[in-house]
């Protein structure tokens, strides 16, 4: 037995506790700089670690977990999850709408759709490990993002 967190975002395990303002003004000034550091495939892979670990010290054993748009932070986040046999549930985040989502985070549309392929046929039923189709929210994804990302359910179910 144990908890369930149905939505956590991994790449904030840094700024836990950092200080509140108006989301946009967040996003920009602590989250959306954090979440650059994981194109650093070593820096994903500490992370993942230490995110996995504070899951599991609190008790919760299951996670639907946000990534960034970067692959390699999905696949550290599921290769850690692995290696503990926890369920996790995750997926990369999509942004590629302007001027919400920064240049170093955006991805266009149908570059991501082909990277979550690529990490749903890589990770989802892989051992514990199951894919989540993850837009931000909606202002930092174009329509053709959202109309791609149904279009991976479809193809994924």
């Amino acid at each position: 037995p144990g908890f369930i967190d149905a939505h956590i975002h991994f790449p904030q395990i840094d700024m836990i506790g950092s200080h509140g303002e108006q989301l946009l003004e967040w996003l920009n000034k602590y989250t959306f700089p954090a979440e650059a550091k994981f194109q650093d495939s070593e820096y994903a892979s500490m992370a993942a670690e230490m995110f996995v670990a504070e899951l599991l010290r609190s008790g919760t054993t299951t996670a639907l977990a946000f990534c960034t748009v970067h692959e390699q932070s999905v696949d550290a986040l599921f290769m850690e999850a692995q290696k503990r046999e926890m369920l996790m549930i995750a997926g990369k985040v999509l942004m590629d709408a302007e001027p919400y989502a920064p240049a170093e985070l955006r991805m266009e549309a149908q570059e991501s759709y082909e990277a979550s392929k690529r990490l749903i046929e890589r990770w989802h039923g892989n051992g514990r490990c199951l894919y989540a189709v993850t837009p931000r929210f909606a202002i930092t994804s174009t329509s053709k993002q959202l109309e791609l990302a149904g279009q991976l359910l479809r193809e994924h179910p």
